[in-house]
């Protein structure tokens, strides 16, 4: 299909559908030789050949591709790689987000709070999802400016108490806004 018939857009709607590694890695071989660096990338995946495709991806430019394409069926390996590539290009609220799922939540708060009050909501649904303490205060002292003196909007300390699903606190903040 690819060469011989020509089509090479049906071959990769049935790679995509069959998930074949064999397959994935000769459309993978025929878009690297058409200069189709996303598509080399997408079916590297395919192929699991993944650190083929992370270093394509390094290389072009695309690791945003990449990361949409390993989408939610990558390893810890390969989202903490993400995770240092976009910390290296000083991309704090992407390395945050993918240290969040390698469950480095201190690094993924510290990352998110380096953005200022942009990044605020996935800084609440990291100190949700970890429920610890010392991330809890770390981000309720930025939320009151302690490190900064620039106290941020209430509505975030809220949130924050909803995330924590800790209602009394939640109602008296509401009660406060």
């Amino acid at each position: 299909l690819l060469e011989h018939l020509n089509n090479p857009q049906k071959a990769f709607a049935i790679v995509r559908k069959t998930r074949s590694v064999q397959s994935g890695a000769m459309v993978a071989k025929y878009c690297q030789k058409n200069n189709d660096i996303k598509g080399a990338i997408e079916f590297l995946l395919i192929a699991k050949q993944t650190s083929d495709a992370f270093d394509l991806a390094q290389q072009h430019h695309e690791v945003e591709a990449y990361a949409e394409f390993l989408g939610k069926d990558g390893t810890q390996e390969e989202y903490m790689a993400l995770a240092q590539y976009f910390e290296s290009r000083q991309d704090m609220a992407r390395a945050g987000e993918f240290f969040a799922i390698c469950k480095q939540y201190h690094k993924a708060l510290k990352l998110f709070l380096q953005c200022g009050e942009k990044e605020l909501d996935k800084a609440i649904g990291v100190v949700g999802v970890a429920k610890n303490e010392m991330l809890t205060h770390t981000l309720i002292d930025f939320l009151m400016g302690e490190t900064d003196s620039v106290p941020k909007d209430p509505n975030y300390i809220f949130r924050l108490y909803m995330a924590l699903r800790n209602y009394p606190q939640a109602a008296k903040t509401a009660i406060i806004i």
